[in-house]
């Protein structure tokens, strides 16, 4: 086989092979469809993407029913999400902002985020802004 026919062979079975593949593709979107990204996702997403100067802005430009408003199947508000992140100035501007400290969630407060992830910065911050430990979180209910 001379070159020319060999290389318009492996050409051939190159586009075959990415043919199959793409076809291979299609077919496990089909059956196994991404996940619509959560609400709670997309912010924590947007959280860790932003620059200070634009996370500055953007809790600045919400209301406070916006800061405090429950997201995700956690039912976690903004302040549970910074806290999450570890961000302190972020921390520091919900609590200028009068974001509720204490915000019921199905999991933790926000105090024991900070808690749990050593971040005792963020935890004296939100102790001293009326944060308290609570183990009194929303429960979902069964079904029946």
């Amino acid at each position: 086989m001379n070159s020319g026919t060999f290389m318009k062979t492996t050409i051939i079975k190159v586009l075959a092979i990415s043919l199959f593949l793409s076809t291979v593709l299609c077919a496990m979107e089909s059956i196994f469809p991404e996940e619509e990204e959560s609400k709670e996702e997309r912010l924590l997403g947007m959280i860790l993407r932003m620059n200070e100067e634009q996370m500055r802005d953007y809790i600045e430009s919400l209301s406070i029913d916006e800061i405090n408003e429950k997201h995700g199947e956690t039912e976690q508000a903004l302040l549970h999400i910074t806290t999450t992140v570890g961000n302190i100035k972020q921390i520091k501007l919900l609590i200028k902002k009068n974001a509720d400290v204490n915000p019921k969630s199905k999991y933790f407060s926000p105090l024991r985020i900070a808690c749990l992830s050593n971040n005792q910065e963020a935890y004296q911050l939100l102790s001293r802004a009326g944060s308290v430990e609570s183990y009194s979180v929303i429960i979902p209910q069964e079904d029946s």
